[in-house]
């Protein structure tokens, strides 16, 4: 299975890209804003299970978690996430094979009128805040960069695919028609939708037991395995530990009762403590 990740300002060909996975098979998630109130370890808890689905089906993600390091700082808000879970999950979303794309315009002014345009809720200081944010991530942490343009020339099979949902897109649109003759005005409404929140879209016709099922079979293939690759006593006792950890995991969601999945306080520490020292003994 695969996992592609959209990330960029908007107005970059992220939804219009998406789409184009979506009609060979991907389930197109669009992820927005954290809701207001969701905590540090729901968020990082919700993005692990939705990143560990691809283990067993192909998705594409409109918006990601990489926007925690750029709109908080856009928007003067406390992220979500910290180094340390923004790692532990890129280790699920190699774990699960990913193809991470920046959706980029180099027309900065042409991109920028096309925000003022739709009115975007950015002003030109946060816009160009924004793009050298998405600039740097996209380069720490392993995005492609490219425009729509050049994603339609990579994949010419995109093209067609492009032109027809651009002619849905303008189908769908509604206008209000007044006046007559010479003096008839044609007003597009805008009738757009607002965006799905992260929790709404996260897993769509899914129930609590089959998202369960899915946990636990990434779970498994994770067990199934060798999980790290030194061969001294540290790494034979923290992989224990690792398998320790999944196993009580894996009967939490085995053993019946609650359905809720998420990880209490004391393992979200445990978690972070061990992928901590995992990475202090490999940089020894």
């Amino acid at each position: 299975m695969a996992l592609v990740l959209l990330e960029g300002l908007d107005r970059t060909g992220k939804s219009t890209v998406a789409s184009y996975f979506e009609t060979l098979g991907f389930e197109k998630i669009h992820l927005s804003a954290p809701p207001k109130g969701t905590t540090s370890d729901q968020y990082f808890q919700d993005m692990a299970d939705l990143l560990s689905s691809a283990a067993n089906k192909d998705i594409v993600l409109d918006r990601t978690h990489y926007g925690e390091l750029v709109w908080p700082e856009v928007y003067g808000r406390k992220s979500l996430l910290d180094e340390e879970m923004i790692d532990a999950l890129r280790d699920i979303e190699n774990a699960v094979g990913v193809q991470r794309v920046w959706m980029t315009d180099n027309a900065i002014e042409a991109h920028w009128k096309r925000c003022v345009d739709n009115k975007e809720p950015l002003n030109k200081v946060q816009f160009t805040r924004a793009r050298a944010l998405f600039s740097t991530i996209a380069h720490k942490y392993g995005f492609e960069p490219i425009t729509l343009q050049q994603f339609v020339t990579k994949y010419p099979d995109a093209k067609d695919i492009m032109e027809q949902l651009n002619a849905q897109a303008l189908e769908a649109k509604t206008f209000l028609i007044t006046g007559s003759g010479d003096k008839q005005v044609v007003t597009e409404i805008n009738t757009t939708q607002e965006p799905i929140s992260s929790t709404a879209s996260k897993y769509p016709q899914k129930t609590p037991e089959q998202h369960k099922l899915e946990v636990a079979n990434v779970i498994n293939d994770i067990l199934s395995k060798p999980i790290l690759k030194g061969k001294n006593t540290i790494y034979s006792d923290l992989e224990n530990e690792i398998r320790s950890f999944l196993n009580t995991k894996l009967g939490k969601l085995l053993g019946g009762g609650s359905s809720e999945t998420l990880l209490n306080p004391e393992e979200i520490r445990f978690y972070k403590e061990m992928y901590k020292r995992a990475i202090d003994k490999g940089a020894k």
